[in-house]
């Protein structure tokens, strides 16, 4: 494998380096077609590391949410072209994604900060979420969310309150996921709520018996999901007897989790629907799209399981 030096910064802590080179190796920037690609990778985390005075792995999505706001501000003001800066975003979101399966794959938890923090828009030149908030705004777009689960709690069928409390607090949970889960993705047993739900993580390049003949390949994680603890509770009062009605009215059984009044199962135009609405009732809000809840109010502790996938079982 050929060496690329990784551009020095005091920020980094004693292990980054090494887990940087470790990252190359397993993610096969090895190709010669790559050299400039791993080079700037290497001066933009350089970049941040040295912006936020803090090592890659202890960035936080507020650190991020600053970085992107000063990037913007300098294309706002003519010394940063907009592609530089959508090609800086781009990169890190790149990294952390390979971070984030290398840690993972060593038993520790991390969260990769440039999650929902980058939207791989051409067209936007790689905007954060609704124009590089800034750390302030990314804060009253977290009060809003939770504003609007308590709308959502008081003004909609009750299985609605659940479906965007998931969509909050769960990582990479988009609405999709949500309409196409099924009834056996709900486990309640134990005095607990547990979801079960199937991500994929981006494709991304291996060596093949040390030649240099890449691939893409989709790497497929079984997770497991609980909501915050009084969420929790109120579902285990809910669901067991919501199911029971809605199997006793589908002639062919159960399958979807979630259901509309009509007893059909949810769609993404519904939840839209719901979102606009209970959005507007608030008034002034920051948030602009049901994307803009995805996620933002994710911890580590509402993932209680992440396995990885061979042959569509877990391994």
């Amino acid at each position: 494998m050929k060496k690329y030096a990784l551009p020095v910064s005091k920020y980094y802590n004693g292990e980054f380096e090494g887990l940087w080179n470790e990252m190359l190796a397993r993610y096969a920037f090895q190709d010669n077609v790559l050299a400039r690609t791993v080079q700037n990778y290497g001066s933009t985390v350089k970049l941040v590391c040295d912006h936020c005075g803090k090592d890659l792995l202890e960035l936080t999505e507020t650190d991020v949410g600053d970085f992107f706001a000063y990037l913007d501000s300098r294309v706002e003001e003519g010394s940063l072209t907009a592609t530089t800066a959508y090609t800086y975003k781009k990169n890190l979101h790149s990294v952390g994604n390979h971070f984030e399966r290398l840690l993972r794959e060593k038993g520790r938890e991390y969260r990769s900060p440039f999650h929902g923090m980058f939207h791989g828009s051409k067209a936007g030149r790689g905007k954060s979420r609704s124009s590089a908030r800034s750390a302030k705004e990314q804060e009253r777009c977290r009060e809003d969310c939770v504003r609007l689960l308590s709308v959502i709690r008081k003004q909609e069928a009750e299985q609605y309150y659940f479906i965007f409390s998931m969509l909050a607090y769960f990582d990479r949970i988009t609405p999709v996921k949500i309409c196409e889960m099924k009834a056996e993705q709900v486990e309640t047993g134990a005095g607990n709520a547990r979801f079960h739900f199937i991500l994929s993580q981006h494709a991304h390049k291996t060596q093949v018996e040390g030649r240099a003949d890449f691939g893409a390949q989709q790497v497929s994680f079984a997770a497991v999901f609980r909501l915050p603890e009084a969420i929790e509770r109120e579902f285990l009062d809910f669901y067991p007897a919501y199911a029971a009605r809605m199997e006793e009215h589908l002639a062919k059984g159960r399958e979807s989790a979630f259901y509309n009044r009509n007893y059909k199962p949810v769609n993404f135009k519904t939840l839209g629907t719901v979102f606009r609405k209970c959005n507007d009732a608030m008034g002034d809000s920051a948030l602009q799209s049901i994307r803009d809840i995805c996620g933002i109010l994710y911890e580590n502790r509402y993932c209680v399981g992440m396995t990885e996938m061979q042959g569509g079982k877990p391994i």
